[in-house]
């Protein structure tokens, strides 16, 4: 950073006659006055391109830095900063600043907003939790996104490195759709933590504030199959505070399939349950029908991306494949009988037949069965899915 300093010095004579003897006093004094940064409030913020390997990192000081008046609730008192601002190039963008240098700012803030400068509101902050610690910001802004950033040191102004990493992450699994972890099990299940899923950049229709598209932020994907059709519901009791979201998808052509139902209810940062059951309303809405060989996509995204998972409960009458099923094409007969089966089951990779006449079979489809003699023949089925799962 380039300053300017203007150096102001002053001389003084002083007489004072003392029994006849002349005494001089002289007396100098200077000031030094540093103009302030370039970057010193919003309007001026210092510009950083990110280049194609989606990370540039740069050195800079907030000493003589002044304040804009402006606090949130990682710094509630008025403190000196100064501001950046970059385009996004990826959904997922961090900012990170580290104090460096001789006189390195002390316990570093950051605040990102992709509003205007002269709005009082702010994406998300962070504070260093010590003098000579670094502070970090993450959050998820669609592409071409214009957004400022404002760095001060709540103990004190001076030197630091800000990084900014702005990208579209790898798919991880059960990060977006197309990689999103297939259920066949409808028992309830735990998920400890939601940290680790970037956003996927999708904008299900409901996200919006005032009109404006929002994206998801910490999207988690569940994917699974109906073997019969009925109605479903679902819960997701959160194991923390956070801001909860969600959407349906019918994923049954592929990814990103059609919105089925979306909830962007805002519950003033604690979601606490969400879901589809009646009663509808806030974060639940009313549970819908879905229909056997259709395959459905939950997403779930956690608004606050602060690592806070959930206990999740399926619900309703529909059946989860693997659904074993089929017909018998000639049910009886006299003396003996020649007849053939047609597998109707939903949702599994192999079979498992065993005909009650002594025969068995691995095929989808088996070859007829004689039964020779009179009698009751039982026939089962079990159908496998690919994750292992069987009915």
């Amino acid at each position: 950073m380039l300053r300017s300093a203007l150096t102001s010095c002053f001389f003084g004579l002083k007489s004072l006659g003392v029994l006849g003897v002349l005494c001089i006093y002289s007396f100098l004094f200077c000031t030094t006055t540093f103009a302030q940064p370039a970057n010193d409030n919003c309007l001026t913020a210092e510009p950083i391109i990110i280049p194609a390997s989606g990370t540039n990192c740069v050195n800079y000081s907030s000493a003589t830095a002044t304040t804009s008046s402006t606090t949130n609730v990682c710094n509630t008192v008025v403190i000196n900063e100064v501001w950046f601002s970059f385009i996004t190039t990826g959904p997922a963008n961090t900012v990170t600043v580290t104090p460096t240098g001789s006189t390195p700012i002390q316990q570093p803030v950051i605040t990102l907003s992709d509003g205007i400068c002269a709005a009082t509101t702010f994406n998300t902050c962070d504070v260093a939790a010590t003098a000579g610690g670094a502070a970090s910001a993450n959050w998820a802004y669609a592409p071409g996104t214009q957004v400022n950033v404002s760095v001060a040191g709540i103990l004190g102004d001076g030197t630091f490195e800000i990084c900014i990493t702005s990208e579209t992450p790898p798919p991880t699994p059960g990060g977006n759709c197309g990689g999103a972890t297939p259920t066949c099990d409808p028992s309830p299940f735990t998920l400890a933590s939601s940290a680790g899923n970037p956003s996927s950049g999708i904008s299900p229709s409901c996200f919006n504030i005032l009109g404006a598209p929002q994206i998801v932020q910490n999207d988690m994907w569940f994917v699974f199959t109906v073997g019969q059709s009925g109605s479903f519901e679902f819960t997701a009791d959160l194991n923390g505070i956070a801001e909860f979201d969600w959407a349906l998808y019918n994923i049954t052509n592929g990814c990103p399939g059609v919105e089925v139902t979306c909830n962007y209810f805002y519950s003033n940062g604690n979601s606490g349950m969400i879901g589809l059951q009646n009663p509808a309303g806030g974060e639940f809405n009313a549970p819908i029908n879905v229909v056997a060989g259709s395959t459905y996509g939950i997403m779930i995204d956690n608004y606050n991306n602060n690592g806070v998972g959930f206990d999740f409960t399926w619900g309703g009458t529909f059946q989860m494949a693997p659904t074993a099923d089929f017909t018998v094409n000639t049910p009886s007969g006299c003396n003996s009988l020649t007849t053939t089966f047609t597998n109707t089951t939903v949702g599994a990779s192999t079979y498992d037949w065993d005909f009650g006449n002594g025969s068995t079979s691995t095929a989808q489809n088996p070859t007829a069965q004689n039964y020779p003699a009179p009698g009751t023949y039982c026939v089962t089925l079990e159908a496998i899915s690919g994750a292992g799962w069987s009915n």
